[in-house]
């Protein structure tokens, strides 16, 4: 029974010493963070600029990792949007990569030309387009800001893989709506549609 006494005795000495030290660790840090403060601000907030950026990878991770994505592509409304695995439909904003075989995708010295584009599905299989100096017209309806420019903002050379006539099978015509300048279906052509991801809008401005 003693021994259980005392045994008990020390332990409280125990947890008292080290109370008493977890409160003075708490202030020497607290003190040693106003000095490092004061000699120098900028190496003091490298610790928490680096936890910050650490949350902001992670967050945009996750964010991509969920199908979100902030677009600031002309060719729609900047916002944030959500790729869906729905099947896109006509008039839908759909997110697509050239393909490989499409002629302008070795034109490696223009921007345009590389990773995702986002367009608006402007027509499909049995849709008539139709070619002139003034734009595409799609059944005869002329596509507002579709004209074929010869030169592109750097005044390179631009040519039209787009035909005229009626859409195949299981393919689609994708343009913009408000940006003339865009590099879309009046260049690279039409394109399968099942490299089309749908592009749902969830916040635009």
């Amino acid at each position: 029974m003693t021994r259980l006494l005392n045994f008990i005795e020390k332990f409280k000495a125990y947890l008292a010493n080290f109370n008493e030290n977890r409160k003075l660790m708490k202030e020497f840090r607290k003190e040693n963070r106003k000095k490092r403060w004061k000699e120098n601000p900028i190496y003091f907030l490298q610790g928490y600029l680096f936890i910050v950026f650490c949350i902001g990878i992670l967050s945009t991770a996750i964010f991509m990792a969920c199908g979100f994505r902030l677009s600031l592509y002309d060719s729609i409304p900047r916002g944030i949007y959500k790729v869906s695995s729905e099947t896109p439909q006509k008039g839908d904003a759909v997110l697509i990569s050239l393909c490989r075989c499409n002629d302008y995708y070795p034109l490696h010295d223009r921007a345009y030309t590389q990773g995702s584009l986002v367009k608006y599905f402007a027509a499909h299989a049995g849709d008539n387009i139709t070619i002139s100096n003034e734009g595409i017209s799609i059944n005869s309806k002329l596509w507002a800001n579709s004209k074929i420019r010869e030169k592109d903002s750097h005044n390179r050379e631009m040519f039209s893989l787009l035909p005229s006539g009626i859409i195949p099978k299981g393919k689609a015509l994708l343009l913009s709506k408000d940006n003339k300048s865009s590099f879309d279906s009046r260049y690279f052509g039409l394109v399968p549609i099942h490299i089309l991801q749908k592009f749902i809008p969830v916040f635009t401005f």
